[in-house]
């Protein structure tokens, strides 16, 4: 069956999610049908996150059980029945800042994805170019996004997920739970993470021997 996706914040110990607005349901969409950077659900989610260290889950329906077993003494523990009752991000506002757009959008270029637990950002300059040298070029604008992959929770257990057959499915929720946020700049002492890159269609896989 498919499996649909709703992205989870932790601020401060309260729990909030992306579940929709006025003007677009969200996310009621697989993980694949959404998770490429033009998309308006990813492009939402890093105006939450920009310049703001946030715990972030992107929570499948199959992926509770995970999040219970890989951290049981968060508020993540009960979230499978709390989840509904969940107050929601302020998705509105966003409408609002951007003077009400047809679609939320959010310039990542010359930006960073920070994982603040483990010292480490990926540029996305470079992880688009990185991208592109792994799909057809046909394909160029569909960049997969490492937002919603790397903290993925669920990932392999509905359709629609990226498939355990394409590149780089081991690195799919190593990012789960932990503090992330979008910044202009590399944090001082972060390690930068320039191999990560998602792509369901590679005519260029990388071998060990590379």
């Amino acid at each position: 069956m498919g499996q649909y996706y709703t992205p989870v914040f932790e601020r401060n110990g309260q729990l909030s999610a992306l579940k929709g607005n006025l003007l677009h349901d969200w996310p009621g969409s697989k993980l694949m049908e959404h998770s490429y950077f033009k998309n308006e659900l990813i492009c939402a989610v890093a105006n939450l996150i920009y310049k703001k260290p946030t715990k972030l889950v992107w929570l499948g329906d199959y992926g509770s059980d995970d999040i219970k077993n890989r951290f049981p003494d968060s508020p993540l523990d009960k979230i499978e029945c709390n989840l509904d009752r969940t107050k929601s991000e302020n998705v509105m506002k966003l409408y609002a800042e951007q003077d009400y757009p047809e679609m939320i959008t959010f310039n990542f270029a010359n930006k960073w994805f920070v994982n603040h637990d483990a010292k480490v950002a990926i540029n996305f300059n470079d992880y688009l170019t990185l991208c592109q040298q792994h799909m057809p070029k046909e394909d160029y604008g569909w960049e997969v996004s490492p937002i919603s992959l790397l903290t993925a929770a669920g990932c392999g257990n509905g359709g629609g997920d990226y498939g355990s057959r394409c590149v780089n499915f081991d690195l799919v929720g190593e990012w789960t739970y932990c503090t992330v946020s979008i910044e202009d700049e590399l944090p001082e002492g972060y390690a930068i993470d320039n191999t990560t890159y998602f792509s369901e269609n590679d005519p260029n896989p990388v071998t060990e021997e590379q």
